[in-house]
């Protein structure tokens, strides 16, 4: 049910993915490599960019060490026959603290190209983002969880399209997503993490005004802009499992005032309910929450010539993802249920949901 609900919100918020990857697992903890694909005529020239904490886990060693595991894990072949290799290098990437895998493949074609990725394959929380370019035209992919192979019918492709291939290895940069994807990893981050989304929903709940809900939500972007810029400039930072852990306790913690509230003014919200002090829980949690958010912004690295750009942009995205998730719900159960005898129950059922998902959460966190 979940992952329904999750594929409604990206396809409700305008976010566009070729793949929407498992909700199993917590994404501050995913690692996150990257491909770049160039196909042409007689063969295939890739470049994967991985963080070097994440290649350690692989094998110990220089790039060149790596090297040869990294083009094992990565398979391509044109349709039943394997491409072969004819060049591989590896350089390291120091500004972003990775390394880059250059492979140069020959195919006969290529007319329908398989590509199988089988580095990382026993991490459900890995992310492989994958650009191929070919024609005048990227195809943009995801290899995560189960979904760790691909294929791209390339000969149908050109003849349906138009697009001619090249006769040359196309250059590929691929070193990281370019500073406008900042916006959409903000925006994509938020709804795919769960913990925030459940935070936000519960504070939100029992506004009955816009000008509460505007209150609520600024306190809490506030909060989180000034915690996730210290983290990701590494002036301060929490470690991750105790963040992780206040986290779904502040999700326990709305939850349960909530229905406090509710119960208190006999299920029905109090005229006297303090929407200030709401927005002051709103700034206190939403400090841990930037913590959260940065976890996730770090392990995706941020060039320091562009890190104030990408900051800005990868928290605007984050925002634009809060008012999506949050303003459908307030116009249904304010505007729409809260005027009949409906909105004590769905208000009362939507906080007992978040109460559980937030115990959920801690339990998870706290055993593994």
């Amino acid at each position: 049910m979940l992952k329904y609900l999750k594929l409604f919100l990206l396809l409700w918020c305008g976010s566009v993915h070729s793949h929407v990857e498992s909700i199993e697992g917590h994404p501050h903890k995913q690692g996150f490599t990257y491909t770049s694909l160039g196909v042409y005529n007689g063969g295939v020239k890739l470049l994967y960019t991985a963080p070097v904490t994440d290649l350690h886990t692989l094998g110990p060693g220089t790039p060149d060490d790596l090297l040869p595991i990294v083009a094992a894990g990565i398979v391509l072949k044109d349709g039943s026959s394997e491409c072969w290799l004819l060049d591989q290098q590896a350089t390291e990437y120091a500004a972003i603290n990775a390394y880059q895998f250059t492979l140069d493949y020959a195919c006969d074609g290529p007319e329908i190209l398989h590509i199988g990725y089988n580095l990382f394959e026993h991490d459900p929380e890995h992310i492989n983002y994958v650009d191929i370019v070919f024609g005048a035209q990227p195809l943009r992919a995801i290899f995560s969880g189960s979904e760790l192979s691909l294929t791209v019918p390339v000969q149908y492709m050109t003849e349906q399209s138009g697009w001619v291939l090249m006769d040359e290895p196309p250059h590929l940069t691929g070193k990281k997503p370019e500073l406008v994807r900042y916006l959409k990893l903000g925006f994509d981050h938020v709804l795919s993490g769960w913990d925030h989304l459940a935070f936000v929903l519960g504070l939100v709940i029992l506004a009955r005004r816009f000008s509460s809900l505007a209150l609520l939500i600024t306190s809490f972007t506030i909060a989180h802009s000034i915690t996730l810029a210290m983290a990701a400039m590494d002036v301060f930072v929490l470690p991750q499992a105790l963040t992780e852990l206040l986290i779904a306790v502040s999700i326990i913690y709305i939850g349960l005032e909530n229905l406090w509230v509710l119960y208190r003014g006999n299920w029905r919200i109090p005229d006297d309910l303090s929407m200030s002090r709401r927005a002051i829980i709103s700034f206190t949690f939403g400090l841990i929450h930037g913590f959260g958010f940065s976890f996730f912004l770090r392990e995706m690295g941020l060039p320091p010539s562009t890190l104030l750009q990408g900051l800005a942009l990868f928290n605007i995205g984050v925002e634009l993802a809060q008012m999506c998730v949050v303003i459908v719900p307030f116009v249904i159960l304010q505007r729409v249920l809260g005027r009949t005898a409906i909105f004590p129950v769905s208000s009362s059922m939507v906080s007992v949901a978040v109460l559980f998902f937030g115990i959920y959460l801690a339990f998870e966190r706290i055993v593994l």
